[in-house]
Parts: structure tokens; sequence; C-alpha cells
């Protein structure tokens, strides 16, 4: 659910990026491409991830300054208002490479049983905690 609160838009960047993985586990590009429903995911996934980056702003780029939030941005953008024109390869690409889970810091993911450094503890409840310290960091 969108927030105004700057600890849920970045819960809901990680829980994007934990979904997708989640929908292309185990998938290469000929198996993506050929599944509707997979790529749908993904795309609506991208579209919370973008927005969710716009909003949380320069936070972003102060909590997470090795993500590309110009372009996660722009992505979404592409999304909305190119949706006839994108390119699968070119979201594979994204999901592959970009969304990797090894590029979030540690710093700001917790551990999980769902997800193996994901904002997500056990039994899928939220925790906050990390997150808001990083913003808090960050002050006003």
């Amino acid at each position: 659910m969108p927030s105004s609160d700057p600890v849920r838009r970045l819960e809901d960047i990680l829980d994007s990026v934990e979904r997708i993985e989640r929908f292309t586990r185990g998938l290469d590009f000929a198996a993506f491409s050929a599944n509707e429903q997979v790529v749908y995911a993904v795309n609506h996934a991208l579209l919370i991830l973008s927005e969710a980056a716009a909003k949380l702003g320069k936070q972003a780029q102060q909590l997470c300054p090795e993500i590309a939030w110009a372009d996660i941005r722009g992505l979404g953008n592409r999304l909305r208002h190119d949706y006839d024109n994108i390119n699968l390869i070119r979201i594979w690409l994204i999901v592959e490479k970009d969304l990797a889970r090894s590029r979030w810091p540690s710093s700001t993911l917790s551990g999980s049983s769902t997800a193996s450094s994901g904002i997500l503890t056990e039994s899928s409840s939220r925790n906050s905690q990390t997150v808001e310290s990083h913003l808090a960091e960050l002050g006003p």
C-alpha cells in the first residue's frame, strides 16, 4: 500500500525487489519472455519500485548512493508512458543485473528467511528499525 512515510517507501522498494526475484527465480530469458503473467508482474513491481523511489526523492540517494535512482525513476516513466515499446531484453537485464540483491547495501537491509538479505523477517513482518535508524541519521 502506498505511503507518505519514507520508511514505508523504502520498504516498498525492497519488497518490490524481493517480489521480482521471487517471480523470476529459476527462469532464463526465454522462460521469462514466454510467461505473460511473470512479465506483467515484474513490470508492475518495477512501476511500484520506481514510484516509491520518486516519492522518496533525495533521501533515496542519501540512503543508497550506489543505486542509480534517476534510472529507476526513468524506467517508471517509460513503463507508464511508453509501455507499448518496452524491450523485454532490457527488462530482463534490469532484473538480472541492476536489481541484484548484492547491489543493495547490507546496512540498509536486514536478514531474512524469505530473501537472503531482504528487509522482511520471518513470517513476513516488517522490520523497520534498520531503515528508521538510517533515516534518522539523515535528519530532516
